[in-house]
């Protein structure tokens, strides 16, 4: 949602309405372009050169966003959510930026506002401070009760932690706020993993790959053994095979099985269908690797005969690993 520092002027409440409605539609450039209509209508108000700067970073665009949000700063030194603004736009155009002057700043002129604290989670979170990132979590929580966002960032400081029952629990909690967000199902797969819980994991990597917008190329085929792999138009198809192919070979709750038999096509089909270049395509070999000669013995003949693996749900986490990191 949209930040709101001040009530808008009558002079310009309709043009106002019309950037929210370019906003709500993700049109960036409609956006900006009303925004900066409303600029002369309310030239003292430091809150729309912020949401300009909003824009631009939404867009991609870190250095207008930093001159948005300066010149936010010019109109009032005291609004901290502009403070907020540079701290990320910052980050946007170097990941590595020391930006933790801004986000004290933004909270000593803005208490507040929940965000600055969720911001800075996620800052502590990338420079591997977890029990600092819950400290602001909680208050982030307090200003933000129900948010997704806060329980996804608390799942990511807990799962730092190595604590994977308050992670999932969080995951959890994140997904029954808000069913359409991706990186919840990511999150949640990655758990299920971890977990044991290899039925779940596919379950949630399936929705994720369904529903993920980035658009994936061809894939390069990158395989350990002889048999050739189906190409698929996308990664939610080849997650949804790798689970009916499970469930036709008998395999209804894979998160149940013992030790047992293993048909090698199954799990030649699985690593065989990941088709990548370069540093994806280096994580595959790897993968495969890995389980062949930790897991697999070596006797298997041409026709596929099937294998005894000494630890099969071991082997399964090891493939939804390999699925997860090329996600």
């Amino acid at each position: 949602a949209m930040y709101v520092n001040t009530p808008r002027a009558p002079q310009s409440r309709d043009q106002y309405r019309s950037a929210e409605i370019a906003y709500a539609n993700g049109d960036w450039d409609a956006y900006i372009a009303s925004m900066q209509l409303v600029i002369p209508l309310e030239p003292a108000s430091a809150d729309i050169y912020y949401l300009i700067g909003d824009a631009y970073r939404f867009k991609g665009e870190a250095d207008n966003a930093l001159n948005a949000y300066n010149d936010a700063l010019k109109i009032d030194p005291n609004f901290g959510a502009a403070y907020l603004g540079l701290a990320r736009a910052r980050l946007m155009g170097d990941p590595n930026a020391n930006v933790g002057t801004l986000f004290d700043e933004a909270i000593a002129r803005d208490p507040n506002f929940g965000e600055i604290y969720l911001e800075r989670a996620r800052y502590y979170l990338t420079n591997n401070d977890p029990e600092a990132a819950i400290v602001d979590l909680d208050n982030a929580n307090d200003l933000m009760p129900e948010s997704p966002e806060v329980y996804i960032t608390y799942a990511n400081a807990y799962l730092a932690l190595d604590d994977k029952k308050n992670a999932l629990e969080a995951a959890e909690k994140a997904y029954s706020l808000d069913i359409t967000n991706l990186s919840v199902y990511k999150l949640l797969g990655k758990l299920h993993i971890d977990n044991g819980q290899y039925q779940r994991a596919l379950e949630a990597l399936d929705l994720y790959v369904i529903y993920e917008n980035e658009d994936e190329d061809s894939y390069h085929s990158s395989n350990c053994y002889d048999e050739s792999s189906n190409d698929y138009d996308n990664k939610g198809e080849l997650l949804t095979d790798i689970s009916s192919r499970f469930i036709s070979s008998g395999i209804s709750d894979i998160s149940q099985i013992p030790d047992k038999i293993f048909n090698l096509r199954i799990l030649n089909f699985i690593v065989g269908s990941f088709k990548f270049t370069g540093e994806k395509s280096q994580i595959v070999m790897d993968s495969i690797c890995i389980i062949d000669s930790s897991y697999l013995k070596k006797n298997f003949t041409s026709t596929y005969d099937d294998l005894i693996v000494p630890d099969f749900k071991q082997v399964v986490g090891l493939m939804l690993n390999m699925i997860y990191s090329l996600l």
